[in-house]
């Protein structure tokens, strides 16, 4: 799929988020303005992204589905 400046498959943008996660860098509320600043994507885009990634991470107490 077509992000921003270039072509990003879901797992890059995935792994970009999981690594800066893991950083420790940011609060992860602010990593789609992160997204928009180096990988090139608008704001919609880093949105969307972030909230499918957000969507992989089950809460405490959640079955697996």
């Amino acid at each position: 799929m077509e992000y921003g400046t270039r072509d990003f498959t879901q797992e890059e943008l995935f792994r970009f988020l999981d690594n800066l996660r893991e950083s420790g860098q940011i609060n992860m509320y602010g990593a789609p303005k992160v997204m928009e600043q180096h990988l090139g994507l608008s704001s919609t885009e880093a949105k969307d992204v972030w909230v499918a990634w957000t969507e992989t991470y089950q809460t405490e107490g959640d079955e697996v589905n």
